[in-house]
């Protein structure tokens, strides 16, 4: 069983539950029967579920507290409150024992990847040269529809995602190459740290340095409005293969200081 890296404190899970949670709440009433989206705390772990979005990111089960993340009678409570739609992914901070990790293989989950949390304090960022333009918006259909295009997603997935565009505790940025944005990402914050994620760059930006111009964008904005730190995350490839979303936040400062394991339902 792999050992986990040394967990932080959980500021990190709660900053993306509360986020999560925001984005659900502001979800307009039409939008949300038409995703079938629904989420609920049972415990420590908040459960998102948006049945029409086949997507894992909308269909997950976070558990914010590294100390227990599974207590007895936790996981059927997740299970139930889940209910039935695409497979559902489970986020867990760091290894489990081998009886845990047993137990849930008997309920038909399977371990499908980790994710790398990273943290950075606020500090200038490195200089980019670019060709795009880059800050906050609050056009919400187009930052939307954009998101939706980096992830060849539904653009029903954009449409909820525009719903936080301009709302309290929120910052839309995006980059633009002329009129079109080419890549996206949200910040959320809460307090001095902001966490950062939903981020999207459409194919023909991706060699183009569109995501480190994001990020740049973002980390510079913060140094006049009193934000210590900027939490994120980044899928760990297997066999050791890189990420280059990783790859980057790394190179711009930001440090895995713990890593989630991932598990699945078939469904």
């Amino acid at each position: 069983m792999e050992t986990a890296v040394a967990r932080a404190p959980s500021t990190h899970e709660q900053l993306e539950a509360a986020a999560w949670s925001d984005l659900v709440a502001a979800c307009p009433e039409a939008l949300r029967r038409r995703l079938h989206l629904r989420s609920a705390r049972i415990g420590s772990v908040l459960v998102v579920r948006a049945s029409m979005i086949p997507d894992a990111a909308f269909n997950r089960a976070l558990c914010f507290d590294p100390t227990d993340p599974l207590p007895p009678g936790l996981l059927d409570d997740v299970i139930a409150a889940a209910g039935d739609g695409p497979p559902l992914e489970l986020q867990l901070p760091g290894a489990l024992a081998a009886d845990a990790e047993d137990d849930l293989r008997r309920r038909g989950f399977t371990l499908s990847g980790r994710m790398a949390l990273l943290q950075r304090p606020t500090a200038p960022p490195p200089p980019v040269g670019t060709d795009f333009t880059v800050g906050p918006t609050e056009d919400g259909p187009a930052f939307g529809a954009a998101y939706a295009e980096g992830w060849d997603a539904p653009p029903i997935m954009g449409e909820l995602l525009a719903g936080v565009v301009g709302r309290r505790g929120w910052t839309a940025h995006a980059v633009r190459d002329g009129d079109r944005i080419v890549s996206t990402g949200l910040g959320y914050r809460v307090g001095d740290d902001e966490w950062f994620g939903f981020a999207s760059t459409v194919t023909d930006a991706r060699t183009r340095g569109g995501q480190t111009v994001l990020v740049c964008s973002g980390l510079a904005r913060q140094q006049g409005l009193g934000i210590v730190r900027t939490f994120t995350e980044a899928v760990i490839p297997p066999g050791g293969e890189r990420n280059r979303s990783l790859d980057n936040l790394q190179r711009l400062g930001f440090e895995v200081v713990a890593v989630r394991t991932c598990w699945r339902t078939s469904g």
